[in-house]
């Protein structure tokens, strides 16, 4: 057998307008009664005001309207780069005491003394090559 259901209750709806749904007004409902949400500065619990004229943590007490202001000036700047050292000079491409000897100076050779005995092993042959019996022109 089956059982009569009770029948539910009626709230008191708000007409949902165009374009949003229920639980969006829902929502926003719910926010209008809880408050200002508050993240604590001191011990960093989360919680809502409740409409309340002072917002108080529930967990530390610390009054949430004396929170310390956070300035990017009052903050400490930022470590200075570590100094380089200063660059080394640049070893001098000639000393001072050296002579400087011109190219022309510098290339004294005598070719008289070079060794021309494997020459011979470069020389082209002067006999020319030899036609292959095989490969005969026909007329």
């Amino acid at each position: 057998m089956t059982t009569p259901r009770a029948k539910k209750s009626k709230q008191s709806r708000k007409p949902v307008e165009r374009g949003r749904t229920a639980s969006d007004v829902q929502s926003e409902d719910r926010k209008a009664k809880l408050g200002t949400k508050y993240v604590c500065y001191s011990c960093g619990a989360r919680f809502y005001d409740l409409n309340k004229p002072e917002p108080l943590c529930p967990k530390c007490g610390a009054d949430q309207r004396t929170k310390p202001k956070d300035s990017p000036a009052a903050a400490s700047p930022p470590p200075a780069p570590p100094k380089r050292p200063p660059p080394r000079p640049m070893p001098g491409l000639l000393d001072e005491e050296e002579e400087v000897v011109p190219f022309e100076d510098d290339m004294d050779l005598d070719l008289g003394d070079l060794d021309t005995s494997g020459d011979e092993l470069f020389e082209e042959e002067t006999e020319p090559p030899e036609a292959n019996e095989d490969e005969t022109e026909e007329p």
